[in-house]
Order: structure tokens, then sequence, then C-alpha cells
């Protein structure tokens, strides 16, 4: 199918000159234009454009996940732009074969190094911390910035988008020196997803469900936004977006703050790849950073379906956390467990589970709950909270699997082999 598509796209294709190209845009849904050194085309049959675009989303959409994750789709289209009027330039038929070495080129992509700088809104350091070290994320303030980061990144006064700040809210700063990516707009996006689950952690070390919890956004349409990245060569590209947020910072932070309980492998943990990381590791990362956005939500339903998909991502026995329908047997179980030692206690928290998965399941065939409290979302919190801190605690004494995990509890139920 794809190979009779790109044959019709071939045939409908028609050059143009340079003067008529400026009418139009590279990609848009009356035309689709091509550049190729000097020269210009076009499709403007509206069947073919249709078919061009379909055949796109097929591309895309049987592209293999790490693939996706290296890319974004605009970047995809402009190359994909290119294989097309290659073809059409050499009057060469493309075959099953070039399909396959086309979405194979994407494998391979040379990555590039990006540093980052911006504003970490809803924080602020104590006084005797200038700049915090976390894995390959520093948290620094304004003197750390214009005395030591802009002298390392030769940043002039002419050029620099940050002032000194006038109140706390303005004071912090996260910087990442080592986003890989493709080029800038696919390390953008990779930044602000970290910058996003750096706060999530951040959330659940400080335990404090606020509904100014909502403010600290970096994807909201209401986030203030404005950074600076670095490539290799030190180029340096700036950008801002719109702005609201808090008056005031929630949190303060110190190297101590990191220390306590080891949260600091927590957010060394954001910069590692699933393949870099021990089964349960990968779940807590997913479960804190889900823990965080419903902190974060101040819609009561959602919230609650954030907090519950925490729990699940924990202790589901399905790759990546997911829950058959209806299962919350092994869920209130192994919850009980986790949770206390004491066997009352277990019993109490494996009968309150049951009756707030039936405000989960409510949730989820109907959209609402008629009954849910803002007591059911902090029971389940806490219940949340001690299964996340019982498994960290496994996982330094080298319970590392769900396997693992299984088998500590069969051995506290008097079932191991």
């Amino acid at each position: 199918m794809i190979i009779t598509n790109i044959k019709q796209i071939l045939e409908n294709i028609e050059e143009i000159n340079e003067d008529d190209s400026l009418k139009y845009k590279i990609i848009n849904s009356n035309y689709v234009v091509f550049k190729y050194g000097t020269r210009y085309f076009i499709i403007k049959n509206t069947e073919k454009i249709e078919l061009f675009h379909n055949t796109l989303k097929e591309i895309w959409y049987n592209l293999k996940s790490n693939v996706l994750d290296k890319i974004y789709y605009g970047y995809f289209v402009k190359i994909f732009q290119d294989f097309i009027i290659e073809a059409y330039i050499n009057k060469h038929t493309i075959t099953e074969s070039d399909i396959t070495k086309f979405k194979n080129s994407f494998c391979s992509l040379p990555m590039n190094s990006y540093t980052f700088i911006t504003p970490l809104y809803g924080f602020c350091l104590k006084q005797s911390n200038t700049a915090i070290q976390i894995g390959n994320f520093t948290i620094c303030d304004f003197s750390y910035y214009q005395n030591t980061f802009m002298i390392e990144k030769k940043i002039t006064n002419d050029i620099n988008i940050f002032e000194v700040p006038k109140t706390q809210i303005e004071n912090c700063f996260v910087i990442h020196k080592n986003i890989k990516a493709i080029d800038k707009t696919k390390a953008k996006f990779i930044f602000f997803d970290k910058v996003e689950q750096f706060i999530n952690a951040m959330i659940y070390c400080c335990s404090y469900c606020t509904e100014d919890n909502a403010n600290i956004s970096y994807i909201d349409k209401n986030a203030k936004i404005n950074y600076i990245v670095f490539d290799n060569n030190n180029t340096k590209y700036e950008l801002s977006l719109n702005n609201v947020s808090l008056i005031n910072p929630l949190y303060d932070l110190s190297s101590e703050f990191f220390e306590i309980n080891n949260f600091i492998s927590i957010f060394e943990n954001i910069d590692k790849d699933k393949e870099e990381l021990p089964e349960l590791k990968q779940r807590i990362k997913m479960s804190i950073d889900w823990l965080g956005q419903s902190m974060r939500n101040n819609n009561l339903h959602q919230k609650y379906t954030f907090l519950c998909i925490a729990l699940e991502t924990l202790l589901s026995n399905k790759p990546r956390g997911t829950m058959e329908q209806g299962t919350t047997y092994r869920l209130r179980e192994y919850s009980a467990f986790l949770a206390y030692d004491i066997p009352a206690k277990r019993k109490e928290v494996y009968n309150r589970l049951n009756n707030l998965y039936e405000l989960r399941s409510e949730i989820s065939h109907s959209g609402h709950a008629k009954n849910i409290t803002i007591k059911d979302y902090y029971d389940l919190l806490d219940i949340v909270y001690l299964v996340i801190k019982k498994i960290r605690m496994l996982i330094s004494e080298n319970f590392y699997s769900c396997k693992h995990l299984t088998d500590y509890i069969n051995t506290l139920k008097g079932l191991a082999d």
C-alpha cells in the first residue's frame, strides 16, 4: 500500500519557479511544497495531498518506539519530503527495501549535546547554598548564574535575558548540561520533560499537597518560560513564552534536602534510560512522576486517577505497570503487606483499598465518582507513600525485579519455596 501511494505521489509532483514558491508554505493542508537545491516542486491535487499526509502518518505510526523517542513529527516530515523529492529528481522507483532503509536511517542519527538554563519557579535556595549539583542538573541562584555560568558560557550583558531578581520567586534556576538530541527543537522537548519530572520528584520529596503546586509548570498554557540553550559550538539561542504564576516560592531547597532518605538517587534516575535501570527502579521513577502530577492537579477526579496510576505502576504484574481491567486483588494484597508489618494494619489497608478502588472504577467508567471526597484522596496518598518508601528500601537491599518483589511478598505470607 505504501509503495502504491508513493508512486501516485511522485506522479503528481510538478516543478514551479522560485517566485511562485514564495506564495506557498513548505507544507500545508492545501498543498505540499518540496525544495531540492535551488529548485521548487509542488503537489496541488487535493486527493494526492491527502494521500501524502496519510502515507506520512502510516510510516510514522509504524516506527519503533526507540526511534520515536529520538525524533519529532516536524523533523520526520522534512526527512520524508527529502526522500520523496530525491526519488523524483533521480527518477527512482521506490521499493520496499527503500522504505526499510528510510525507516532504519532514523536508528543511527547523530546526537548533539545541549546545555539549558531556565528559572525554576516555585522553589528557592537557602542562603547558604548558591548552587546544588544533582546528577546532570544544577539548581542555582542568580549569583551563581551571573558569576559562574555567564562566564563559563561567555554570556555578555548585552545578550543576557535574565535580570537581577527583585523577589525570591525569580532567584532560582535549573541548568542541565547534557541534553542529547538531534537538534535544539527536540532538545527543548526533552529538557522541559525532564524539568517536569524533576519538579514531580521534588513535590514527592517535599510531600506537601497544596493547590499552588498546580502553578509550578513548564507545559501549562499559563507557564512562564524564559530559557537559554547552547549547542556543542557554544551557539546561543534564546526564546521566551508568556507568563503568569506564583508570587512567592513554595519550597526551600538545600544540599541537605537531597541527602535525606537518599532522595538524590531519585533525581539521578531521571536522566537514565529504561535500559539503564533495573525493573523496580524504573517503576519507582514512573510512579513518582505520576504522584507528582497528581499533587500538581487541582481537579479531584484527575488527581485521584493519577494517584491510582502511581500505585498501579508500582505493583502491576504487567509490563510498564499496566493493570488488567477489574484486577485489584494483587494491588490490595501487595499494598497491605508493603505498607505495614502489623497484621491488623494490613487488614485495614486491604479493606480501605477495596473501597478506594470502587471510586477508581466509577471514574474510569463514567468520568466521575459521585461520592468521592478529599479524604479519600489523602487516604490513598498515604498508602502510595508507604508503598513507595518500602519498595525504595527493598531496592537498597538489592531487590531489583518484580520477581524479587513477589518472592518477598510470598515470604511474608509464608508461601516461599
